[in-house]
């Protein structure tokens, strides 16, 4: 898996490189918000499906001046959970808080249309929730407190300067990994009149 994730990050780079556009990136305001949402897909784990959770992010990015790349620092709560039935039922909920720095490469050819790759780093602080029952006996229950390290590429599209769809990837270890599509609005940033 961490071979792909390789690989794509660098067709995204090769991909921004060939058609770099000579347009003059200069007329882009300095400093941008986004506030988004979306939901996120978590991996098979010990033979439990991830149910789909959900995600809330806020980032603050940076546009470079003459040069089509941005630099973030993002803020991200999100959540989902598995659940499995074997010899026992047990429900595992994964609660985290990601904070993580991106550098973003954007192929602004069009007016009203960005689009946009990178990758970012970070860490995450991961509440694990586990609640196991044998049987018909009595519920466990116990929660950890992990931390984990974050390399999270992603891809997507920005429309009217104002609305983002973004794909990513958050690489943690294999029992928090996630899949998140979010949908982000942003204030300030775009073009200068």
């Amino acid at each position: 898996m961490k071979y792909k994730i390789i690989l794509f990050v660098l067709f995204i780079v090769t991909f921004c490189h060939l058609t770099a556009q000579n347009k003059n990136n200069s007329n882009v305001r300095l400093v941008e918000l986004e506030l988004g949402m979306g939901p996120n897909f978590g991996n098979t784990y010990n033979g439990a499906r991830a149910e789909i959770g959900s995600h809330i992010l806020s980032e603050i990015r940076l546009n470079l001046n003459r040069v089509p790349v941005d630099v973030g620092l993002r803020f991200a709560i999100g959540s989902f959970s598995r659940k499995g039935t074997s010899s026992y039922f047990f429900s595992h909920i994964l609660r985290h808080k990601t904070l993580t720095t991106y550098a973003d490469y954007n192929y602004r050819k069009f007016r009203n249309v960005n689009l946009f790759g990178g990758v970012g780093v970070g860490f995450s602080f991961i509440d694990n929730e586990y609640k196991s029952t044998i049987g018909t006996g009595p519920a466990n229950h116990s929660t950890l407190i992990c931390r984990s390290a974050v390399l999270s590429p992603r891809a997507g599209v920005e429309f009217f300067n104002r609305v983002r769809l973004t794909a990513e990837y958050k690489l943690m270890k294999k029992e928090y990994a996630t899949f998140g599509i979010n949908l982000g609005f942003v204030f300030g940033g775009g073009y200068r009149k």
